[in-house]
């Protein structure tokens, strides 16, 4: 993968991601990961949220998201959520062996 190349010929540390998502507090409810396809959450209208991650192989990997909607036209955040050992969005295979499967509380 391109990104992935030039990080190592960079000797860059980590790769910082920024994403436009929509999300959902999978982790309480009964998510059926067998079933589920993707876009579906999109299509149950959850919510919105700006995901950061920061993923390395030789730092600890870690992602906060920042869910927020829109009111009469002025955007209200809410409580961030931070995920210890980050997510797994499935961009950088092989570049960190830390990232386990999100997990929002």
């Amino acid at each position: 993968m391109k990104i992935i190349d030039e990080a190592r010929q960079q000797n860059a540390l980590a790769i910082v991601t920024v994403f436009l998502a929509r999300s959902k507090d999978l982790y309480r409810r009964d998510f059926a990961k067998d079933v589920y396809s993707w876009g579906d959450v999109q299509e149950e209208s959850s919510n919105r949220s700006i995901l950061v991650t920061l993923s390395g192989p030789g730092i600890k990997n870690w992602a906060v998201a920042l869910p927020f909607r829109s009111v009469n036209g002025k955007i209200v955040f809410r409580k961030r959520v931070e995920f210890e050992h980050g997510v797994d969005l499935g961009l950088f295979p092989g570049w960190s062996e830390q990232i386990t499967s999100p997990r929002a509380s």
